[in-house]
C-alpha cells in the first residue's frame, strides 16, 4: 500500500511491466491512469495483483479514500490487433475486476457491512489506445458488469476519487 497525501490533487498510476505491480508514476506517460483527487482526502494506492493475490486472478490495483474505492485493471501492454485477442483482453479485464470486487464485497459483508453503503465503488479498465472502443462493445461490457455487480464500469484514462 502506498499513502497519497490529500495535497496531491492529481497523481498518476501505472502497472510496472517488469514487476507486474502497480505504482505511482512521476508523470502522465503512456499506460498511466490519471487520478483526480477531487475529494481532497488522503488516499491509498492498494497494490493488489501479485501482492495480495496470485498474478492474473485479480485487478491490478485500487485507489481508496474515506469515501471511494476505485478498482483498476491495466491492459496497456497488449500489442495485438487480432479481433479475438482483443475480445479476450476485454473479457479478462472485466473478469479480474469482477472477481476482485466480489471478494472485497463478500469479505466486508461477512463483517455485517454493505460496502456500497460505506463508500462509492466503481471499476475501471485502461486498454491500449490502438484498441477499438466501439460504443456497442463498451456498452455491452458496462451493462453486463452493472447487472452482475451493481457497480459502474468505465474504460477511461482518467478517474476521480
Amino acid at each position: 500500500m502506498e499513502y497519497i497525501d490529500k495535497e496531491d490533487s492529481v497523481f498518476y498510476v501505472h502497472d510496472d511491466n517488469a514487476t507486474g505491480i502497480s505504482k505511482r508514476s512521476p508523470d502522465d506517460s503512456p499506460g498511466c491512469i490519471v487520478v483526480q483527487n477531487t475529494s481532497g482526502e488522503d488516499c491509498a494506492l492498494l497494490k493488489i495483483d501479485t501482492v495480495l493475490f496470485k498474478s492474473g486472478t485479480s485487478c491490478d490495483c485500487a485507489v481508496l479514500s474515506v469515501n471511494a474505492l476505485r478498482l483498476n485493471e491495466f491492459k496497456t501492454n497488449c500489442e495485438t490487433t487480432h479481433p479475438e485477442t482483443i475480445t479476450e483482453r476485454y473479457e479478462k479485464a472485466v473478469s479480474q475486476l469482477s472477481e476482485t470486487y466480489v471478494f472485497v464485497r463478500d469479505a466486508v459483508k461477512a463483517k455485517g457491512i454493505d460496502i456500497k453503503e460505506v463508500v462509492d465503488v466503481s471499476a475501471n479498465v485502461l486498454m491500449p489506445p490502438q484498441y477499438p472502443k466501439t460504443n456497442s462493445t463498451i456498452l455491452r461490457y458496462k451493462r453486463l458488469f452493472l447487472k452482475r455487480n451493481r457497480i459502474e464500469l468505465t474504460f477511461n484514462k482518467e478517474i476521480e476519487i
